[in-house]
């Protein structure tokens, strides 16, 4: 009996085809590279134990520009999973001879600059951002003494330039801000934030009543302060200790014209070229590596908006500060204390120990799961943690449950029907103020 073979494929199903074998031909290919590359840098570094991240950091840079040699563009993100799955095998090799693992390579295809993003325009104004910024740094480094209103001008010029702020509406929130004597909060270490708040025409996270009608619909940005805008927010504050009254917005914006070259005024600074095109001159900054997400957050072509301040304070509630005070002994290694002056009774709610952030639920299981003599002793010990009061109820309520005897089944049973909805829906009640039969209500 003859063979019949199949009719050949056509049309979407043979275009299909022949991208799966372009696919896995640059699979294959992609294994061949790492494994040659391995073997080369095998022979160059004889001990496998003094392997440096930074020599295979090398290595994988290396690979990444073989691999974008020999492979399309559009295969690319496979050919890079290749590489991260050839060198976690490399990496089970070496756990089981019981030596450290290599940093693994990332699969991120590195962000090209799209058309849409920076227009031609943008670009040829690259070299004017940069005399620009050339002269300001020459005037830095020859003037010795700076007034209020240099020192306010200055802190927006370089918000502008390193931090990426050229939107006019916010340039100007942060100028009341300052003038208003808002807090610029402290976080992670060093990084300073100012959050602010913008009118909206369309959406918000803040609504505003005026009578009891919907009156202005607000959107909050966080401010992130650069270094260099740091040392200039140092110099703004000794320089109000000096000097008290505080410049108007349009003194401002007039000295920031100045300072560009533009003399634009209040007026007409949304005619501004430097504002406008500034977006190209920090995004070829050397080391900075921006993915083209963040690029439209920064130049205002992606709506965006964050938290409100009071969820953004009730969520980090280890923020340290509000006021800040630098000295001079802060500005070689850029960090800044806080201020424990103000005794206002807001300040004393931020500045606290930093809450337990663990899920109690599950940190309960766990004892639960555990020795039985130890129970008793690592309940109590937990009720030592910062817990919230919902937290401290579940855990107590727990407690108690044990020294009555009940078998651990029983507490097992009851955390698991209803410890992670309790803690869920009295996640915002005052539990001060509940009553045993309100609580009993809740469980």
């Amino acid at each position: 009996m003859k063979k019949i073979r199949p009719a050949s494929l056509h049309g979407r199903l043979r275009r299909s085809k022949e991208a799966q074998d372009r696919r896995k031909q640059a699979l294959q290919h992609t294994e061949e590279l790492c494994q040659n590359a391995w073997d080369t840098f095998l022979q160059t570094n004889q001990s496998a134990e003094l392997i440096t991240d930074e020599q295979i950091y090398d290595l994988y840079e290396s690979l990444y520009k073989e691999i974008e040699k020999n492979v399309s563009a559009h295969l690319l993100p496979f050919a890079l999973f290749e590489r991260m799955r050839f060198f976690n095998n490399i990496n089970e090799d070496r756990k089981a001879k019981c030596l450290p693992l290599l940093p693994k390579p990332i699969i991120a295809v590195r962000p090209q600059r799209p058309k849409n993003i920076n227009d031609f325009d943008k670009f040829l104004y690259l070299s004017e951002a940069q005399n620009i910024v050339t002269q300001a740094l020459d005037r830095w480094q020859q003037k010795t003494t700076f007034s209020l209103l240099d020192c306010i001008s200055w802190f927006l010029f370089s918000l502008i330039s390193f931090a990426g702020y050229n939107d006019e509406k916010i340039l100007k929130e942060i100028y009341n801000s300052l003038k208003d004597g808002k807090p610029i909060y402290q976080m992670f270490g060093d990084m300073l934030v100012i959050p602010i708040k913008l009118l909206s025409s369309d959406y918000g996270n803040e609504i505003v009543t005026i009578e009891d009608e919907v009156g202005e619909v607000y959107q909050t940005r966080l401010i992130i302060i650069d270094d260099i805008s740091r040392l200039w927010l140092f110099k703004l504050q000794h320089q109000l200790q000096i000097q008290n009254e505080f410049p108007k917005y349009h003194q401002v914006i007039k000295r920031l014209g100045e300072f560009t070259t533009e003399n634009f005024t209040v007026k007409s600074i949304h005619k501004s070229s430097y504002l406008q095109y500034i977006a190209i001159y920090w995004q070829t900054l050397p080391e900075t590596y921006l993915d083209v997400q963040l690029v439209q957050v920064l130049t205002n072509q992606q709506k965006q908006t964050s938290i409100s301040t009071a969820q953004w304070l009730r969520y980090f509630q280890g923020i340290k500060i509000p006021t800040t005070v630098l000295s001079d002994d802060h500005v070689s290694k850029l960090m800044i204390e806080p201020s424990i002056s103000d005794s206002t009774e807001n300040l004393r709610d931020v500045i606290k120990v930093e809450r337990f952030r663990s899920d109690a639920v599950k940190e309960i299981r766990t004892i639960l799961n555990g020795d039985k003599k130890q129970i008793q002793y690592k309940l109590e010990k937990l009720l030592t943690q910062n817990l919230y009061l919902n937290q401290e109820r579940l855990v107590r309520w727990m407690l108690d449950l044990f020294i009555s005897n009940n078998k651990i089944s029983t507490l097992k049973r009851y955390l698991s029907e209803i410890g992670n909805g309790f803690i869920a829906g009295t996640r915002t009640a005052d539990l001060s103020q509940w009553s045993n039969p309100d609580i009993d209500q809740a469980t």
